[in-house]
């Protein structure tokens, strides 16, 4: 008797083994399935991602080339003021010129001026003598 308890036992052990190896060989099996399709997701969401990327960089460098651009258009405007400015300048200075001869004769015209009024009040009045 005890033998066939042995007998039936190692039986019992043999299909158990059996079936955990069955049991084992489709987990691995599922488990490399699984493996493989989270691969390909990987995969297609970095290449998704990579294209993503490229795109907004694109746009960024455009957005930058815009404002280049921009920049270069406003340089240009403020080296041209920066001319305008020196022109302006030197038209300033010389009318300062102009203006201080045109002072310096009209204090000589309003001094002689003022000098001939004073001489012919003096002599209608009598302060200079006839000669």
């Amino acid at each position: 008797m005890s033998v066939t308890i042995e007998q039936d036992l190692k039986e019992i052990l043999d299909r158990i083994e059996a079936k955990i190896d069955t049991s084992t060989e489709r987990l691995e099996r599922k488990i490399d399935t699984n493996t493989e399709k989270l691969d390909q997701k990987i995969e297609d969401l970095a290449e998704k991602l990579d294209q993503k990327i490229d795109n907004l960089e694109k746009e960024v460098n455009g957005k930058f080339e815009k404002q280049d651009q921009k920049l270069e258009k406003l340089n240009d405007k403020a080296d041209n003021l920066a001319v305008e400015l020196a022109t302006v300048k030197t038209k300033v200075e010389r009318l300062d010129k102009r203006l201080d001869s045109q002072e310096f004769i009209n204090r000589g015209v309003l001094i002689g001026l003022l000098v001939a009024i004073f001489g012919g009040l003096a002599k209608l009045f009598g302060f200079v003598g006839n000669p």
